[in-house]
């Protein structure tokens, strides 16, 4: 069982960090959006979430908001949500879901720490 249970922790040890550093490696790109020095301006997406939060939606992620806010707006203003925006909301919704894994394999570590307590009981 305890040998079992290394494994097992060794593998959750190993996901835990892959999921840290890829956290780490989007939260620099995101990052290099919001810089202040960036060649262009920053990278805001505050009238999407304000004008997505004012229509009554409950959140769905930022790509989710930019498709509702385009189909709310007039047909004109459809090119008013750049490229540069669209990837910055791809990058803060793929955090999202690291960030929703990272909870997943800490649940797991601990329910492995409670059965190894239980076994050394």
């Amino acid at each position: 069982m305890i040998d079992a249970a290394a494994v097992r922790a060794a593998n959750l040890a190993i996901q835990y960090a892959t999921n840290r550093t890829k956290i780490s490696e989007i939260s620099k790109k995101i990052h290099g959006f919001s810089a202040f020095d960036r060649e262009g301006g920053q990278v805001y997406l505050d009238d999407v979430r304000e004008q997505y939060l004012e229509d009554g939606d409950r959140w769905r992620g930022w790509r989710h908001a930019i498709e509702h806010v385009l189909g709310i707006r007039d047909s004109d203003d459809q090119d008013c949500i750049t490229s540069e925006q669209r990837e910055l909301a791809d990058l803060l919704d793929q955090k999202a879901a690291l960030r929703v894994e990272a909870g997943r394999i800490k649940t797991n570590i601990a329910s492995l720490g409670r059965m190894i307590i239980r076994a050394r009981a």
